[in-house]
């Protein structure tokens, strides 16, 4: 009774609302209550039937999510974004990496990542194109595991050298209230909440089309916080459900093998107060306080009794062994140059006791490494978050550092901390220290097959994207005619005036008259005279020149140095040379006549 009572009574309120809207319009007409207690029915008001659509139909149009009518409601823009396409400004990207995340990180909506050759997803220990990526979102389905999933996102920001990349923080909850299909088995709901560790996502966008073309995520920054083991994403749903991975596919071996001896580690509970101790910008100086003096190994007094450190496979470490491990790698004496850069220090709004700042690190080795000679080699490190938690007298009790946010960048193959500068350096260690087993495993795979895709050990790009890169590094022949050639036909085809060859004949003419009266003939009489009279040898006379060409005559100098030839030389010897003249002189008549004879022969 009770119940039918309360129905009733809402079934009034909403007669009556309508009743005061429409007021005189409405036409009594067969409108009735029924009771579920009982068989009887009371007329309250009557509307005919078109009255009744005609007042609804405008109540459905405001419904923003209706499918129905013929006017659909458009889908809202992110702040600062234009009607006609992308905006690279701060609040439209931060807004669009909000749109990423409202669709399960692009899974729900593919259209948001780019193609697939242009998109890449990058995870701990491997990475993945847009088919792939979005065929194992849809097969794990972690929302329809976990349908009040929560990734609580916070500390959006704009990466300063890169500004189409959005980086942010998750720390995911939910319940498991579905079934969770793993590879080889599907798991019961068991309604078990699930805590997920602070996670770092970075997101890059195309800057013309707005679209995402890399998405780093899974990356714990740590693994302490939460239920989940340190892990998220799928790993973390199979933690809850009953099924974690082994500790091989997580951490590298040699840690496996000393956890296994070792002590098993708590997690820490999420903190109960939301009051930081002190204001965030006095957080934030402590934070600094702590950094500038190498991390409290410089000046322990800044690190608590209780302090210790955290790093995505090293620790937790106590104080005194934190303080010593850290100052035998004397890394100011390796590195003079090693330097940091920090950005975007900022309050956990889920831990105010916490600061998180981002960190990069660089440098180049010039000085011994733990007794290796320097090498001049370069140390180029990722994004790295690290975390200080103070305590309420402001002492550091915690320190996270060494969490890669964005494993493609630097040249360390992923690695963060001291690990990525020994890697980065080529100093000798084990990769067996630093990575896990399957990481492992498809580095052997990459190094084999590097000949065939092209694709380096520490590149993070698809067969695909380093085929485009390695055509795009190849000189390509010019096809395209330059910009130049045109300009000269134009100035060739201005120049075929003959204007300009009237100039060059008339100096000619004049130049090849007056060098014919400057030559004289009977200089060049005597300069031929001194070298035949060296010559010894007989010359057998050449046969000459047609009769059209009397000026020879002009050598008549030489008959005057021998006058026995003029009476034996003929009118036809004459015309032969003054060389053969000079032999006839100097060795009788008789032989000039015997020599000359072939001139008499031939008649011009």
């Amino acid at each position: 009774m009770m119940g039918s009572t309360k129905k009733n009574r809402m079934l009034f309120l909403v007669v009556g609302v309508a009743f005061a809207l429409v007021g005189h319009d409405l036409v009594v007409d067969a409108f009735s209550i029924g009771s579920s207690s009982s068989k009887t029915s009371k007329v309250v008001l009557r509307a005919s039937d078109s009255d009744i659509k005609d007042f609804l139909t405008p109540l459905s149009k405001l419904n923003p999510f209706s499918s129905s009518g013929e006017e659909d409601q458009p889908m809202p823009r992110p702040p600062g974004v234009p009607p006609g396409g992308f905006s690279s400004d701060p609040e439209a990207l931060i807004g669009r990496a909000k749109a990423v995340l409202a669709a399960d990180l692009g899974i729900r909506a593919p259209s948001l990542l780019a193609d697939n050759d242009a998109f890449i997803w990058i995870g701990p220990n491997s990475f993945l194109g847009k088919s792939d990526y979005v065929a194992a979102g849809k097969f794990f389905d972690l929302r329809a595991a976990f349908p009040d999933l929560d990734y609580r996102a916070h500390d959006f920001r704009i990466v300063e050298s890169d500004p189409c990349t959005v980086r942010l923080t998750a720390r995911a909850v939910g319940t498991m209230r579905g079934e969770l299909r793993l590879r080889t088995e599907t798991l019961p709901p068991n309604g078990k909440r699930m805590i997920c560790p602070p996670e770092a996502i970075s997101m890059t966008f195309d800057d013309a089309s707005g679209q995402l073309t890399k998405l780093c995520s899974g990356f714990t920054m740590d693994r302490l916080v939460g239920n989940t083991a340190g892990l998220c994403g799928i790993q973390a749903g199979a933690v809850v459900a009953g099924s974690p991975p082994s500790e091989w596919e997580i951490y590298p071996p040699a840690s496996v093998i000393s956890r296994f001896f070792g002590r098993t580690v708590k997690q820490i509970p999420e903190p109960t107060t939301f009051l930081a101790p002190f204001p965030e910008t006095v957080m934030v100086q402590l934070a600094k306080g702590v950094i500038a003096a190498d991390n409290g190994a410089a000046d322990p007094d800044l690190l608590a009794p209780s302090f210790t450190f955290c790093g995505p496979i090293v620790g937790p470490l106590p104080k005194d062994a934190f303080v010593e491990a850290f100052s035998s790698f004397k890394l100011k004496d390796a590195f003079p140059d090693l330097g940091q850069d920090l950005s975007n220090f900022r309050v956990d709004p889920y831990d105010p006791n916490r600061v998180w700042v981002d960190a990069r690190g660089s440098g180049t080795r010039t000085g011994v490494l733990l007794g290796n000679e320097p090498n001049g080699k370069r140390y180029e490190g990722p994004p790295e978050a690290v975390s200080l938690t103070f305590d309420d007298d402001g002492f550091c009790m915690r320190l996270t550092a060494g969490v890669v946010m964005d494993p493609s960048i630097g040249n360390t193959g992923g690695l963060g901390g001291v690990f990525g500068i020994f890697y980065a350096t080529d100093f000798p260690f084990p990769g067996w220290n630093a990575r896990p087993l399957p990481q492992l495993l498809a580095r052997l795979q990459k190094r084999a097959t590097e000949p065939i895709t092209k694709v380096g050990v520490d590149d993070y790009l698809l067969p695909s994207q380093a085929k485009q890169q390695s055509e795009a590094s190849k000189p390509k022949a010019i096809t395209q005619p330059l910009p130049t050639p045109p300009a000269v036909t134009a100035s060739v085809k201005s120049e075929p005036v003959q204007k300009a060859k009237p100039p060059p004949k008339s100096p000619v003419a004049k130049l090849s008259m007056p060098p014919i009266p400057k030559v004289s003939p009977p200089k060049k009489a005597p300069v031929v005279k001194a070298p035949v009279e060296k010559v010894k040898m007989a010359v057998p006379p050449k046969p000459k020149a047609p009769p059209a060409k009397k000026p020879p005559a002009k050598a008549t100098p030489v008959k005057k140095v021998a006058p026995v030839a003029k009476s034996k030389v003929s009118a036809e010897v004459v015309m032969s040379d003054p060389v053969t003249d000079v032999f006839a002189s100097i060795f009788g008549g008789n032989k000039a006549d015997e020599k000359t004879t072939p001139v008499e022969k031939v008649k011009m």
